[in-house]
């Protein structure tokens, strides 16, 4: 079994200089408090904390998203349809906003979404839908 430490970085008050804390680690697997890990050793390049320094992490080998106390005890999760991709999250205010990307029909549609800190209450702000290989603009106005 792997264990997935989980950094964040920060920079240093000199220019150029980075810290790095681990916050917490995680066993790899298919459990709510685990992070699946497939036969390249990847899972996750995603994450983001909210002000409460709950990190939310896409667990894209298990299609979800979880969210971890600062201390590593698992809160929630919210699982997301097996096609859909996601492309940036990131935390503001008590929500998580989260970019996805599905192709349908030999489109690509992205699609902006809202969520509550609980993971439970979605709402959709926006979508695009463009040619395959196309970025959308909404990839652009969010990053």
């Amino acid at each position: 079994m792997k264990i997935l430490l989980i950094y964040i970085f920060t920079s240093g008050v000199i220019k150029g200089s980075w810290s790095e804390e681990c916050l917490f680690e995680l066993k790899s697997g298919t459990l709510e408090s685990q992070i699946g890990v497939d036969e390249y050793g990847l899972s996750t390049y995603q994450f983001t904390l909210d002000r409460g320094e709950n990190v939310y992490i896409y667990d894209r080998y298990n299609s979800s998203i979880k969210k971890f106390s600062k201390s590593g005890k698992f809160i929630t999760e919210l699982q997301i349809p097996r096609n859909f991709e996601i492309w940036g999250m990131i935390t503001l205010s008590q929500y998580l906003y989260v970019v996805y990307k599905v192709d349908k029909a030999g489109k690509d549609i992205y699609s902006l979404r809202r969520y509550s800190s609980s993971l439970e209450k979605e709402k959709i702000l926006s979508e695009d839908t463009v040619e395959i290989g196309k970025c959308s603009d909404l990839m652009v106005y969010f990053y």
